[in-house]
């Protein structure tokens, strides 16, 4: 991850000054982390009788690396509901396969109390997950038997979720001009609109716009270009006819089409030629993984059937089944859910989201859940869906794009050149990078604090200028 400071000052005063550009390598020294699903904060009372009711809690923290073998620090942790506030710092020493051993010292806030407290794992020492996944259970050091909290921290190491519904939905936490959310527009896990349907195809030059295109696939390649494929058959008037399986780029090409994509798969002829496309990531420059959403087909080369729920390689291999991906959560009955969404993370963890709903021995999945081919859940559907407060009495909107912007695939290289304008009263940032995610983040003074304005993919930004004080701006890339 490279950074670059730039200020803007008074008109005609506008410098631009590169000050340091630190690079984030393989392996980053400091990475931010989110809580998932099954977070929590439980408040026991031994001697009361009253109910032990855990309670979800959310927030992120940093983890930092150490001079010492497989030794973190956490910092900036913020772990919050409408009850408790936590927030402080601590280390995990990890101790390949099975064994960790953690130490918070947070301060803990509630309506009634304002304490500083410890927390250790020593009754529980296990490794759940497969570093850099995090799961573990702490307990207050000492509790008390009136009063003793246990966390229970399960975190991933992303700043935001990109992702896309399937059905269209009103939030009552935007403006009302913009507050209908389309299958088709990319949104964030922190509750903003990443990229619009609009942006996604105006520069496709397509005839009779659907109202709703439906964005099946998405990933993010070099540069930002956004891959997606659509749930319909279009029409470009620069690039003919585009299918639902084809991949598409939102900088108005055809990156592959559907036939390209299974070329390699031997897939017996048939009537259909398009075999759509419902989750997408681009695994090498020459390699795609994907679903598709026909079903059953026969794969001369495999020697098999290809069902809509398996992960496909461009390169003509099938990389998991589908009943492979659903596995670990011992379905009632284990057969192909289809695959909706994929997003596969550097140390081979897939996060996934299935056609159809199933049953598990822990209780049902719904097809709009994200889920981790690890056997657990990373949010239900309507936990992505809570920063944007869907008015609609939906239990679940489905979901279709996921793309995670995370420090561990940042990008290691600067933005290549930068320019600032004015031009009616806007101040204009452009700039070149090969970057897939781009932040901007703004401060008062030159050392901070910095705070994100906008996270996109394209590579340009602008707001109002200012005609007088100063500010600081500082893109990064992922």
């Amino acid at each position: 991850m490279k950074t670059l400071l730039f200020f803007r000052s008074l008109p005609h005063c506008l410098c631009f000054v590169a000050l340091f550009a630190t690079s984030l390598r393989a392996a980053p020294t400091n990475v931010t982390y989110s809580l998932l699903h099954d977070s929590y904060i439980l408040d026991e009372c031994l001697i009361c009788g009253r109910p032990s009711i855990p309670r979800p809690i959310r927030g992120h923290f940093d983890l930092q690396t150490t001079p010492e073998t497989n030794h973190f620090l956490l910092k900036n942790i913020v772990w919050t509901n409408d009850m408790y506030a936590v927030t402080g710092e601590g280390e995990i020493q990890v101790d390949p396969p099975n064994s960790q051993s953690i130490t918070l010292h947070v301060h803990v806030v509630t309506q009634f109390t304002n304490e500083f407290l410890t927390f250790t794992n020593k009754d529980d020492k296990s490794l759940p997950r497969s570093f850099p996944m995090l799961n573990f259970t702490v307990k207050e050091d000492p509790g008390t038997l009136v009063r003793s909290y246990t966390l229970g921290i399960s975190a991933a190491p992303f700043r935001e979720i990109l992702f896309s519904t399937q059905n269209q939905f009103t939030s009552a936490n935007l403006p009302p001009q913009s507050n209908v959310i389309s299958g088709a527009d990319i949104l964030t896990s922190s509750g903003k609109v990443f990229e619009s349907a609009a942006q996604l195809s105006s520069k496709l030059a397509l005839q009779d716009l659907p109202a709703d295109l439906g964005t099946d696939a998405y990933d993010l390649g070099a540069g930002g270009e956004a891959l997606f494929s659509v749930g319909q058959d279009l029409n470009s008037i620069t690039l003919g006819h585009l299918g639902h399986g084809d991949i598409l780029s939102d900088r108005g090409r055809l990156v592959l089409s559907n036939s390209q994509l299974f070329a390699q798969l031997g897939v017996q002829p048939g009537p259909v030629t398009d075999y759509g496309l419902d989750a997408l990531q681009q695994i090498a420059p020459d390699e795609f993984w994907f679903s598709m959403t026909a079903d059953n087909l026969f794969s001369e080369k495999i020697g098999g059937q290809l069902f809509r729920g398996d992960i496909l390689s461009s390169k003509g291999r099938v990389v998991q089944t589908g009943r492979q991906l659903v596995s670990a959560f011992n379905p009632t009955v284990l057969r192909d859910y289809g695959l909706d969404a994929l997003y596969v993370w550097p140390n081979g963890e897939i996060w996934f989201s299935t056609e159809e709903d199933f049953d598990t021995p822990l209780g049902p999945i719904s097809s709009g859940d994200i889920l981790s081919d690890k056997g657990y859940i990373v949010f239900q559907n309507l936990e992505l869906l809570s920063p944007f407060a869907p008015i609609e009495d939906l239990s679940n909107f489905g979901l279709d794009a996921l793309y995670i912007v995370s420090d561990l695939t940042a990008d290691a290289t600067s933005p290549a050149t930068i320019t600032i304008q004015i031009e009616n009263n806007s101040l204009q940032l452009s700039w070149t990078g090969s970057g897939h995610v781009f932040q901007i983040e703004r401060a008062e003074n030159v050392s901070g604090p910095y705070q994100p304005i906008a996270l996109t993919n394209q590579q340009s930004w602008s707001e109002p200028f200012k005609s007088s004080g100063a500010e600081f701006y500082r893109l990064t890339q992922w």
